[in-house]
């Protein structure tokens, strides 16, 4: 009953399980049933606890012991094998509680290729330095760690461990040797990342935390509720509450601190199952749900399809499959942050590595893939995103036809594509349409030094030269334009008449005069009668074969500016 300027209203609500009636309109609720409410059988939601409480563990604890034992999907690996008592990482940490210590400690432990549970921590290390182990105190951490003298965010993800009865704990910091001259532990741990996320029973996140200081567990925004009789026709005391419910409240998890960091994003595509200590509340994920703390339900989450299914079967088309799916993890991961520029490669090398081992016939190369069969031509096509330029690197960490050449959100053009992917059921096609893609006849190591690989791509394209101008697209050009739009300023002409249009790279690539000659390839089409292209500059034409450099791609819309000048001819791109 409500009450305005003296006359009353009686309000009558319906009820559903996330969704509340008032006056015909639906509004987004959450149902919360107090503990030992007869309302309680006839709702789901829950009352988000204290953070760190042990409601909220024995929460964790449920859904753990539900996905063990009734989620199937959720315990395979890539490769589609069920992994129970994986290998161990080199190191982990021994988290068992030690009866006979006075003083509450863990351990480093050398595995050996001994075989059990453990569970893996992704976290931010921030401007707070965590505890390492380096060459210096190893044999100490071998005996003990005392737990008061780790960060908040490790004492939590300890505790959590321990609340799930497994025994090891891997933490980066601490179970790869940090600081060490010439890094070789860190070189050889990093690469095997991959495998560490993936074969982890679980996945801790401290996903809002921005340093270890802040700990899994922070400080909750409080929220509304409103008490309501469980029958207001009767004279008990049960009730129940009803709290507004965010429609954004997942974005908590997707745009938290630590998922916008480089290295954190292979952790999350590789782990199968991950538990998201958020600044609202905890959250379960796995290949089978996603559910929150007050057992709401996230029906609509639009998960990608997993690497194992992607990679699943030994098809050409299933291969189409992955490298679309890369495709979306790499435009995903161009949003995210690396305190070291370098890391820009090593940071998902860990997701290459598991995918070879998959499957032998994949090649990886400066982020781009390759298999026997298929080319990886399509892929070229990248571009900045939201007209922003590409950023170049301080030191040149990957060939100019890389995406990783750069730093900056990037998409694919693959959406434009007639056939981005080479098929088992592709159409035979002209002589003419064959002759205006380019091919990839070799990839060749050029390696700078000893260690690092550079690869140089030898193709077989048609180098045409044009001409373009400064000045923007005409609105009746505008359905053949798929790029950003606001440094889209580049007109590519033949006599005078618009033929396509250029967009580049970097800012300092851009053309200083009105009037430029630009050099294009095309790779694929767009539709018959059009083809995406990489715009080249030259770099050492006196090499074996001559030698260009990608500075753009673009889009012609007139395949007799090809038709009437070069042949297709050899070259290499660098």
């Amino acid at each position: 009953c409500t009450c305005t300027a003296g006359a009353c209203q009686t309000l009558r609500f319906e009820f559903s399980p996330t969704e509340v009636c008032s006056q015909g309109s639906w509004y987004q609720a959450l149902l919360i049933r107090p503990a030992g409410s007869a309302a309680a059988q006839h709702l789901s939601g829950r009352r988000i606890e204290y953070p760190g409480s042990e409601e909220t563990l024995a929460t964790i604890v449920d859904w753990a012991n539900d996905c063990q034992a009734n989620h199937l999907e959720c315990k395979l690996g890539i490769s589609g094998e069920v992994i129970t008592q994986p290998c161990l990482p080199t190191r982990v940490l021994n988290v068992a509680l030690q009866e006979s210590s006075r003083v509450d400690s863990v351990k480093l432990f050398i595995s050996n290729g001994c075989r059990a549970e453990y569970v893996a921590l992704s976290h931010c290390w921030g401007s707070y330095i965590p505890k390492k182990t380096t060459p210096h105190n190893l044999v100490s951490h071998l005996i003990g760690i005392e737990v008061e003298s780790l960060s908040k965010t490790f004492q939590d993800a300890i505790r959590i461990t321990r609340k799930l009865g497994i025994r090891y704990l891997w933490i980066d910091s601490l179970c790869i040797i940090q600081d060490e001259p010439g890094q070789a532990d860190w070189t050889r741990e990093s690469g095997t990342m991959g495998g560490i996320y993936e074969r982890a029973f679980c996945v801790i996140a401290a996903t809002a935390a921005r340093n270890g200081s802040e700990g899994c567990f922070v400080p909750r925004r409080p929220i509304d509720v409103v008490k309501m009789p469980a029958d207001p026709l009767s004279h008990t005391d049960d009730y129940f509450y009803i709290a507004s419910r965010d429609p954004n409240r997942y974005n908590e998890v997707t745009e938290s601190p630590l998922n916008s960091r480089g290295w954190v994003f292979q952790e999350y595509r590789l782990a199968r199952r991950r538990i998201h200590c958020a600044q609202g509340q905890v959250y379960w994920e796995c290949s089978h749900h996603f559910v929150a703390e007050d057992r709401s339900t996230r029906h609509e989450y639009e998960r990608l399809i997993t690497l194992s299914f992607a990679l699943s079967g030994t098809t050409v088309n299933n291969y189409a499959r992955f490298y679309s799916l890369w495709c979306l993890y790499v435009k995903l991961y161009s949003t995210c942050d690396l305190t070291q520029k370098s890391d820009k490669l090593p940071a998902i090398t860990g997701i290459a590595n598991r995918v070879m081992q998959h499957d032998g016939r994949l090649k990886f190369y400066h982020g781009h893939w390759q298999d026997e069969a298929q080319g990886m031509e399509s892929s070229l096509i990248w571009y900045p995103a939201r007209n922003t330029a590409y950023k170049r690197t301080e030191f040149p960490r990957a060939p100019s036809w890389s995406w990783a050449s750069g730093d900056g959100e990037l998409e694919f053009a693959i959406g434009y594509l007639r056939s981005p992917w080479k098929s088992e059921k592709d159409h035979v096609e002209s002589k003419i349409d064959h002759d205006l893609r380019l091919q990839i006849k070799e990839i060749v190591n050029r390696p700078r030094n000893c260690l690092d690989p550079y690869y140089v791509l030898h193709v077989h394209g048609v180098l045409t030269r044009g001409q373009c101008i400064r000045e923007r697209i005409p609105s009746w050009l505008g359905d053949k334009c798929f790029f950003s739009t606001e440094r889209r300023t580049y007109l590519i002409l033949s006599d005078n008449k618009p033929i396509g249009w250029a967009l580049f790279d970097y800012d300092d690539d851009i053309p200083k005069n009105l009037w430029n000659e630009i050099i294009c390839v095309p790779v694929a089409s767009a539709s018959w009668d059009e083809r995406l292209i990489l715009i080249l500059v030259e770099h050492n034409l006196n090499a074996q074969p001559p030698e260009y450099k990608r500075i753009g791609t673009g889009n012609i819309f007139e395949l007799s500016w090809f038709r009437e000048n070069d042949e297709a001819e050899q070259f290499a791109i660098v």
